[in-house]
């Protein structure tokens, strides 16, 4: 990752350094949500005005190198933004925590933030990309079940049935995204998405249900405000909530190989 010098007016990435507390556990997505919520603080006034949300954010836990088969009490917070006044507003609240030697504490687990900045965006964004998810990316559609009620119905990109769909709805929801947060109007059908890989799904605890999410590497091809909006804003549905996060494969992705 690249800081970006102070004084750039728009940058629509950052990374937050901070200590967990217990050591030794991993956080579920239910204490993920509520401590990006908390650290968010004010922001959240900025990042709700939509039902659609301009940002993904992912946490990663650092390993030392001398004891590997540890878990660290010092973790990443990633964060990117479609709209870098989220990304602005974000970074101004945690250095005020900071500033304050302020702790933020959710649900038995204790965050004290260490150090954030900026990261520098991309120097160049052309008309393809390929991505890898650091979380499950959820894609669903509105079914009907046999007793009429609508429900939520999550399509399987493994699923010869589902395929098509999978990828068509990705590329709607960044068409939508793309003019939504960035005015640009791409039309549906010049976004074009392949699916490289997959792993095999997990399920996530969210809001009292196990949400099916899958580990995918796709290629993105479409013009390039859609492509920013798939690399800043991640992917799929509920990106609000910690789903679809994606990072830049640093190299060509072969079909079958994960990244």
């Amino acid at each position: 990752m690249k800081r970006v010098k102070e004084g750039v007016p728009q940058y629509h990435s950052a990374v937050l350094i901070l200590n967990k507390y217990p050591l030794g556990t991993l956080l579920t997505r239910e204490e993920e949500i509520g401590i990006f919520w908390r650290l968010m603080g004010k922001t959240q006034n900025i990042a709700h005005n939509n039902q659609e949300k301009p940002y993904m954010f992912y946490f990663k836990t650092r390993v030392n190198p001398f004891r590997a088969q540890e878990i660290s009490s010092q973790m990443e917070l990633h964060v990117s933004s479609i709209e870098s006044k989220v990304i602005e507003a974000f970074i101004s609240n945690v250095r005020a925590l900071i500033e304050a030697g302020e702790a933020v504490d959710v649900q038995g687990t204790t965050i004290r933030p260490l150090d954030v900045f900026p990261v520098k965006d991309l120097d160049f964004i052309g008309e393809k990309v390929c991505l890898v998810t650091e979380t499950g990316c959820c894609c669903c559609k509105r079914i009907r079940t046999k007793s009429g009620k609508r429900s939520r119905y999550y399509l399987d990109p493994r699923k010869e049935s589902d395929v098509e769909e999978w990828k068509a709805i990705i590329a709607r929801k960044l068409a939508a995204r793309t003019k939504m947060f960035m005015g640009i109007e791409v039309p549906e059908e010049t976004v074009g998405v392949d699916i490289i890989s997959t792993k095999p799904r997990q399920f996530v605890n969210y809001k009292s249900a196990n949400l099916p999410t899958d580990f995918v590497q796709i290629e993105v091809s479409a013009p390039s405000p859609a492509v920013f909006t798939a690399i800043y804003g991640g992917i799929g549905s509920h990106t609000g909530a910690g789903f679809g996060a994606v990072r830049v494969a640093k190299k060509k992705l072969k079909r079958g190989v994960a990244a």
